[in-house]
């Protein structure tokens, strides 16, 4: 009898106890993984850059994991290549590998701190031909005059407290002739300084104007005079035009030289409006992403905001933008803080000439100016199409799956205990009732038959309780043995 209590009183607590384990062996666990992003590839093959994010998973929260070695190893069809490189503070790691023709990565692993934190064959979408952007040509709310004036600025948009470039054409409103040798004026409101600059357009008409803007409500008004054909005998002409500057508050000044050689090593000057913690670099041409890196603050000038000469490896010749941004893939996401500046690589500037993509502006200059002058138009209206990313290989994917396992595990044990104890908890309820008859048969009147089919049926629960006190103990053995696994 004092078993038979101890068994009724231990019996929950024993089930709760193997419910609260099993549970606990089907919580999630702490989990260090990787995601890797991928972008289309660009369209010289040679090298893929992937965005690797690695984070500390605990109980459905992450936290970015810095300083973080990686060892990444990449298979394709015909070769094995390898990078190395560490996380920065966003635990962001920005990986190029090289990689031949058809630049399709078979197999990634990426490896951190002694274990593997992403594993498998990435995602690798063909690229789409996306249709190409507009000519970024500024807007306009009023124009007059016998001269149209448009203008375009360099990187689209404008950041305060850094030098815009502006690059203005002026054309004869009836025959649509480029003006040469018309005097440009550029006038501002009080948020740009200087507030009133002038220049002078070239053989095809374009003129350059370098202004600082220092708000983000910015309105200008350009002014042109000059005669058709350029000479002093022509009509007088004049044209005005009024419109906003669109700006973008937060973002860097982006620079690099209009046209870099083949072979040579771009260099990219980045300077940041504040101290960013880190700087995200890429290089992307008309297709794809071709080459990305972080860099760490205090690189470059004391004050901690310029970074200058960020070298990229070799391009092969083609039309590229430089783009800059406090975030990753900020430059995707609209972010006000990114910027960017288009170059090329080429081998001489008629070359670069027939690589762009503007047939009005990337055309060659009569007098021969400068490189800057030849290239800025045709660099400035070379719009740069949003580069496609994605998701190529979760690392966090295995660890959800053994979680998974793990939940339906712990989640069996927890039911088995509970219900073994529920059944051994009826089982020594019911025992307790046949012993308590027999007693009231032998006490009593009743017949020997009843007594003995009353001690009959204690034995039979006796026997059933036994097996399900040692059920209830595998359980939760189980249980433990779970865990330790």
């Amino acid at each position: 009898m004092n078993v038979e209590r101890w068994l009724l009183a231990l019996t929950p607590a024993v089930g709760l106890a193997t419910v609260a384990l099993g549970l606990r062996l089907g919580a999630p666990s702490t989990v260090r993984a990787a995601l890797v992003y991928a972008a289309s590839k660009p369209l010289a093959a040679g090298q893929r850059a992937f965005s690797i994010f690695v984070f500390r998973e605990d109980a459905g929260t992450r936290e970015p994991v810095g300083r973080l070695p990686l060892e990444v190893d990449a298979r394709t069809a015909d070769e094995h290549t390898s990078w190395r490189g560490v996380t920065n503070e966003d635990g962001v790691a920005e990986c190029v590998v090289p990689v031949g023709l058809p630049a399709t990565v078979a197999d990634l692993t990426v490896l951190g701190g002694g274990e593997i934190l992403a594993r498998g064959v990435p995602v690798d979408r063909p690229p789409v031909d996306a249709p190409r952007p507009y000519a970024p040509w500024m807007s306009f709310v009023h124009r007059e005059g016998d001269i149209d004036i448009d203008a375009v600025l360099v990187g689209e948009r404008a950041a305060p407290g850094f030098p815009a470039t502006l690059w203005v054409r002026t054309l004869d409103r009836a025959s649509r002739h480029p003006l040469a040798h018309a005097k440009v004026e550029l006038e501002g409101d009080a948020s740009l300084t200087p507030p009133v600059s002038t220049a002078l357009t070239d053989a095809r008409g374009w003129a350059s104007i370098v202004a600082t803007p220092l708000g983000l409500a910015l309105t200008v008004t350009l002014r042109a005079r000059g005669r058709l054909g350029g000479g002093g005998d022509g009509a007088e002409m004049t044209g005005e035009s009024i419109g906003p500057v669109p700006m973008a508050p937060g973002a860097p000044r982006v620079e690099t030289r209009p046209r870099w050689g083949a072979g040579e090593e771009p260099e990219i000057d980045l300077t940041e409006p504040v101290v960013w913690p880190s700087a995200y670099v890429e290089i992307d041409d008309a297709r794809g992403r071709a080459w990305a890196t972080t860099v760490e603050p205090g690189v470059g000038l004391p004050d901690g905001k310029a970074i200058l000469g960020v070298h990229v490896p070799p391009l092969a010749p083609g039309l590229y933008w430089a783009v800059a941004s406090a975030a990753p893939f900020a430059d995707a996401e609209s972010e006000t803080r990114s910027a960017y500046r288009a170059f090329f690589v080429a081998a001489s500037d008629d070359a670069a000439l027939a690589l762009g993509t503007s047939v009005e502006a990337c055309t060659a200059a009569l007098d021969r100016p400068d490189a800057a002058r030849t290239l800025g138009p045709c660099l400035a209206l070379s719009a740069r199409s949003p580069i496609e990313r994605w998701l190529a290989l979760d690392g966090f994917a295995e660890p959800r799956a053994r979680d998974r396992i793990a939940r339906a595990k712990g989640l069996r044990i927890a039911l088995s205990g509970l219900l073994v104890a529920a059944l051994l908890e009826a089982a020594i309820l019911l025992r307790g009732a046949a012993r308590a008859r027999v007693r009231w048969n032998e006490d009593g009147d009743g017949d020997s038959n009843r007594a003995a089919r009353g001690m009959a049926t204690a034995r039979v629960w006796t026997v059933v309780v036994t097996v399900l006190v040692a059920l209830l103990g595998f359980a939760l053995l189980a249980a433990f043995l779970f865990r330790v696994s």
